[in-house]
C-alpha cells in the first residue's frame, strides 16, 4: 500500500512546525537540552561532571521551588548530582506543569508586564492585551470562576498552552510518511533512557545515549541572556536573524539593519549583537525614567519653595536630605563630552513695548533648561508659540568641531535698500554688505567639559518706518474749509481762498526740489562678540545677551551655545 500523499504547502507547515524548539509531549527541547548542558558545564567549576552543594546551590538559583523539591526526591551520586539527574527532574516538572522550569522566570516578569497596575492579578481588561490569541483564549477560561487571576494561574494557563502546541505537533508528525518525520535522535534516546529510570531499573545509562549527550557536549551552542526572545524571531533555526525575520523586530531593534523600510543588503543578526542592542535599549531607558523621575522631583520640591509655606524644622531637615540625593544623582547622569561634536549657536531677539519683568536669557533658559535632545528641539516649539510672537530665531548654526583645528561658518551678501524716489515714480537703491561669521575653536578638559572659543559677527539692515502723513502739507484746522455745509454756487469765503493759495506754494516748493521724496536713510546694525565658554552636552550656555531702547521699544539680542547631546 502507497502512502499518503502530502501537498506541498502542508509539508512546509508542518516542517516549520517540527522546529527544535518544540518538543514531544512531555519531553525536553533538543534547545532547552543544550541549555541545561550548557549552564551544568559553567556550574561544574572542578570539571568533575558531578555539582557539589555550592555549585548545586548556585546552579538552581534561578529554578523554581517545585523543581528544587523534585531533585531532592531523585538518588544523588556518592560525591553530587549529575547532568541526567537534573534532566530527569525538569522532565519530571514539565510532564507535571506543561512547561520548562527554566522558562518560568521569564513568564513571570511577562505576568508583571501584563498587570498594568501592578496589583498582583490580571483582570478582563489586562487579559485582552494577552497574545498568542490561544493563550488569552485558555486564560479567559479560567477567568469565569473567578475575577481575576494571579501569577499561578498564568503559569497554569501558560502551561497548558504549551502542552497544547504539542499535541497539535506530534500529531501532524505522526501523520508524515516515515521519510518526512523530524529526525530528533538525541530527544528519542534521552526519552527512552528517563522512561528507564522512571522504572526504577539499576542498570546504566545505555551507551547510545551517553554517546550522544558527549556529543552534543563538544558542540553545544552558547546560551545568553535572551537567546529564548532571540529564538522567537530565528523561524529558521539557523542562528541568525536574517531577512523578514529583522522585518519582524521591535523598530528599536531593527533600525540600524534597516534602509528606509528594506533591510540593508546582507546582513545578520548575531545572538550576541541581539543582546547588546536590548541591553542599550534597557540601560536607556532606565536612564530616562529616572530623568523623568528626577524632573517631576525636582518640580514638586520647586513649587513648595515658591509658595513659601512656613515649615517646621523637622520638615526643612528631611528636604535638605531628599536634595543631597536629587544633586548626586543628577552629578552621576551629567553627560560627558567627546570630541568631534556638533555646537548648536542660536541668535534669537525680542521686541517689547514696555521693559519685561525679567531678561529674555531669563525666559529662554526656563525653557531650554529642561531635559531634551537638542537645544532646537527644546526652542522652536515655544518660538512658534502665538504667545511668544514678539520672539523670533534670527540664526541657527549647527556647527561640528573637533580638537584639530578651528570650525568657520560664513554666510551673507550685499542686501539692496531703497535711497529715495522721484515724483514720476523711480525707485534709487543702495547696496550694502550683511550676513553672519562664526568661528569655533574646542578644547576638552578633564572634567568632561569642553572649553569652546567663539567669535561671533553679524551685519544686517534694518529700514526705518516713516509714515506717509510727514510728507504731507500742514495746514491748521481752521483753515480747511468745510466743503459739506456751503451750499452749491455760492462763492468763496476768505478761510477757503486762503487753504487753496497754501495749497499752491506746497505744489511748488515740491516741483522746485526736483520732485524727490524725502526718505530715512535704514539703520546699518552691526554685532561683534568673542568670548570663551565651558559647556557640557545638553546644557545650554549664554553667550551674549544685549538690551535697549529705540523708538519707544526695548530691543533684546541673546546668543545660546550648546553642545549637542
Amino acid at each position: 500500500m502507497k502512502a499518503p500523499l502530502v501537498s506541498f504547502p502542508l509539508l512546509c507547515a508542518l516542517f516549520l512546525a517540527s522546529n527544535v524548539c518544540l518538543a514531544q509531549v512531555g519531553e525536553l527541547s533538543t534547545n532547552s537540552i543544550r541549555g541545561y548542558l550548557e549552564d551544568f558545564r559553567k556550574a561544574d567549576v572542578d570539571g568533575s561532571g558531578l555539582l557539589e552543594e555550592e555549585e548545586l546551590t548556585t546552579y538552581l538559583a534561578s529554578f523554581p521551588e517545585a523543581m528544587k523539591q523534585l531533585l531532592t526526591h531523585l538518588t544523588k551520586d556518592d560525591q553530587g548530582v549529575t547532568s541526567n539527574r537534573i534532566m530527569q527532574a525538569a522532565t519530571h516538572f514539565k510532564r507535571l506543569k506543561g512547561y520548562d522550569p527554566r522558562v518560568e522566570p521569564s513568564k513571570k516578569k511577562e505576568f508583571a508586564r501584563w498587570d498594568a497596575n501592578s496589583d498582583g492579578k490580571l483582570t478582563q481588561d489586562e487579559l485582552n492585551q494577552i497574545g498568542p490569541s490561544e493563550l488569552r483564549e485558555i486564560l479567559q477560561a479560567k477567568l469565569t470562576n473567578q475575577e481575576a487571576l494571579l501569577v499561578t494561574d498564568y503559569l497554569d494557563g501558560f502551561g497548558k498552552f504549551i502542552r497544547a502546541l504539542e499535541v497539535k505537533r506530534t500529531a501532524a508528525d505522526e501523520a508524515l510518511p516515515q521519510k518526512y518525520q523530524a529526525n530528533d535522535p538525541l530527544r528519542q534516546k534521552l526519552a527512552a533512557f528517563l522512561a528507564v529510570t522512571d522504572a526504577k531499573k539499576k542498570s546504566s545509562a545505555p551507551a547510545d545515549v551517553v554517546e550522544v549527550v558527549k556529543e552534543v557536549n563538544e558542540v553545544v551552542e552558547p546560551v545568553g541572556e535572551h537567546a529564548e526572545y532571540f529564538q522567537h524571531f530565528d523561524k529558521d533555526g539557523n542562528g541568525v536573524l536574517e531577512g523578514e525575520e529583522i522585518l519582524s523586530l521591535p523598530q528599536m531593534l531593527n533600525l540600524p539593519f534597516m534602509d528606509g523600510r528594506q533591510v540593508k543588503p546582507d546582513v545578520q543578526i548575531t545572538l550576541e549583537q541581539f543582546s547588546n542592542a536590548l541591553n542599550l535599549f534597557r540601560k536607556q531607558a532606565i536612564v530616562a525614567r529616572e530623568r523623568t523621575a528626577e524632573e517631576a522631583r525636582f518640580q514638586q520640591y520647586r513649587r513648595k519653595f515658591l509658595s513659601a509655606n512656613p515649615t517646621t524644622k523637622e520638615t526643612v531637615a528631611a528636604n535638605e536630605e531628599d536634595v543631597a540625593v536629587v544633586e548626586e544623582v543628577t552629578t552621576t547622569e551629567r553627560l560627558q563630552a567627546k570630541l568631534p561634536a556638533q555646537v548648536e549657536i542660536m541668535l534669537l531677539r525680542r521686541k517689547s513695548e514696555k521693559l519685561p519683568p525679567q531678561t529674555f536669557s531669563e525666559e529662554v533658559l526656563h525653557v531650554a533648561g529642561k531635559a531634551g535632545p537638542a537645544l532646537s528641539a527644546r526652542l522652536l516649539p515655544w518660538l512658534a508659540d502665538e504667545k511668544n510672537e514678539n520672539a523670533q530665531l534670527l540664526d541657527y548654526l549647527l556647527v561640528t568641531v573637533s580638537e584639530d583645528g578651528q570650525a568657520r561658518v560664513q554666510r551673507g551678501g550685499r542686501e539692496p535698500y531703497v535711497q529715495g524716489s522721484s515724483s514720476r515714480g523711480a525707485v534709487s537703491y543702495n547696496t550694502h554688505n550683511v550676513g553672519t561669521l562664526v568661528v569655533v575653536a574646542a578644547k576638552p578638559t578633564e572634567d568632561g567639559t569642553v572649553m569652546l572659543s567663539i567669535q561671533f559677527e553679524k551685519s544686517f539692515v534694518e529700514p526705518t518706518d516713516v509714515s506717509d502723513d510727514d510728507d504731507k502739507p500742514s495746514v491748521p484746522p481752521e483753515v480747511k474749509p468745510n466743503y459739506e455745509s456751503a451750499p452749491e454756487g455760492a462763492p468763496l469765503s476768505g478761510s477757503e481762498q486762503e487753504f487753496i493759495k497754501s495749497l499752491r506754494v506746497s505744489v511748488i516748493h515740491a516741483n522746485s526740489a526736483g520732485g524727490v521724496k524725502p526718505i530715512v536713510p535704514p539703520t546699518i546694525a552691526t554685532m561683534e562678540i568673542s568670548g570663551t565658554l565651558t559647556v557640557r552636552p545638553g546644557e545650554p550656555a549664554v553667550l551674549s545677551e544685549t538690551g535697549q531702547f529705540r523708538g519707544g521699544i526695548y530691543d533684546e539680542s541673546l546668543i545660546l551655545v550648546e553642545i549637542k547631546p
